[in-house]
Formats: C-alpha cells, structure tokens, sequence
C-alpha cells in the first residue's frame, strides 16, 4: 500500500471497480477462497487486463483482487 506524504503534490485517490463476469468462467465455491489455485488464476487474469487498460491513465496504477463472488 503506497501513502501520500503532506508534502506530495498530488493526492491519494482510490476507485473501488465491480466486474460482472457473467459467461466467461464457471463459478465455483474455489473461487471465494482466496488461497485456492482457481481464485489465484481468475484474479492474475483479472488484474493484468484492467492493469493494461489503468496504465493508459497518467499517475501511478494499481489493480488488485478482494473477493469473488
């Protein structure tokens, strides 16, 4: 986690996202533990296409996985 310091320029701002996956994979009750090998594999897939799209935004990116469900 990366914190704004009082003497940066610009301010720390985040955005929540929610994604609807809805024939693109099978759910499965892996898919809400997050140590599964399944939930591993859906969010690396997730991050890396919204990572390559937030890139295009000037400014410092970061993308990660809380849950699925």
């Amino acid at each position: 986690m990366v914190v704004a310091e009082p003497e940066d320029d610009l301010p720390l701002i985040y955005f929540r996202a929610l994604v609807n996956f809805t024939r693109s994979i099978d759910f499965s009750p892996s898919l809400e533990d997050p140590n599964s090998a399944e939930f591993r594999e859906v969010s690396e897939a997730v991050v890396d296409t919204l990572e390559s799209e937030y890139y295009k935004i000037p400014g410092e990116q970061m993308v990660s996985v809380v849950f699925i469900k």
